[in-house]
């Protein structure tokens, strides 16, 4: 297994309050990790950490076996970690191509023509193609979410971060945005994905994180992991007896 992402001892804290606690997770090279918990449990939190949003209290962050604890989001973003938002927020008054060229040209450095042709990859993977040229906010919630995507996409990341991009959709929506994460993935993009929506996790990731309080309580197999007591009781409020 070779570890494209290798976080060690990880906090961060606001004062009293530990948004993350002491987590040590390692995601394997082509891994598709779901992270789950209830709110304030510290999943974007650790997000925010691995993309340099936030820096930690104390710990280590590799990538690719590069220490970039102290590294600036450009930075990181340009070695090849893309994210979405859990609320997208494009260039309204932008196209749909322009806010793509945005994150291939400044996200992921790419020159003009290599940008271009990105660019246009990314919109057929997400279905957007036909959209390229629509301002932005003309779009609909879901084509909005596939946008939030394809933004994150256009700097052709090697670790993909989802944070509740499924919040707020249909259920088919959901499944149709389903089909294209596994695409993406299918395609050799490693994903850590933040959802709610447990069952749209389970068809994509192959193992599965659940945080409470900052800190890490139980992972392995989606399934396994969703049948513990503890996890039923603190995500579900399930009471075990």
């Amino acid at each position: 297994m070779t570890v494209l992402l290798q976080l060690t001892n990880v906090s961060r804290f606001y004062g009293a309050l530990k948004a993350v606690d002491d987590v040590s997770v390692a995601v394997a090279d082509g891994e598709a990790l779901a992270v789950i918990g209830p709110n304030g449990a510290g999943k974007t939190t650790l997000f925010n950490l691995i993309t340099g949003d936030a820096a930690p209290t104390r710990g280590r962050i590799e990538f690719m076996g590069l220490d970039m604890t102290a590294m600036r989001p450009h930075a990181r973003s340009r070695l090849g970690i893309g994210r979405s938002y859990q609320i997208p927020h494009p260039f309204t008054n932008m196209s749909v191509f322009e806010n793509l060229l945005v994150g291939a040209i400044f996200g992921g450095h790419a020159g003009e023509r290599e940008s271009y042709r990105r660019c246009s990859d990314v919109l057929k993977v997400t279905g957007l193609y036909d959209k390229a040229n629509v301002p932005a906010h003309t779009l609909t919630l879901l084509q909005r979410k596939r946008l939030e995507l394809a933004r994150a996409l256009a700097i052709q990341p090697k670790l993909l971060l989802l944070d509740e991009i499924a919040g707020g959709l249909t259920q088919y929506e959901c499944g149709e945005l389903v089909k294209t994460i596994k695409e993406i993935h299918a395609r050799g993009t490693t994903i850590v994905w933040i959802e709610h929506i447990v069952h749209a996790l389970i068809s994509v990731a192959s193992r599965l994180i659940v945080m409470n309080f900052g800190q890490i309580i139980a992972q392995g197999d989606p399934r396994t992991v969703m049948a513990d007591g503890r996890v039923r009781e603190v995500y579900m409020g399930i009471p075990v007896s």
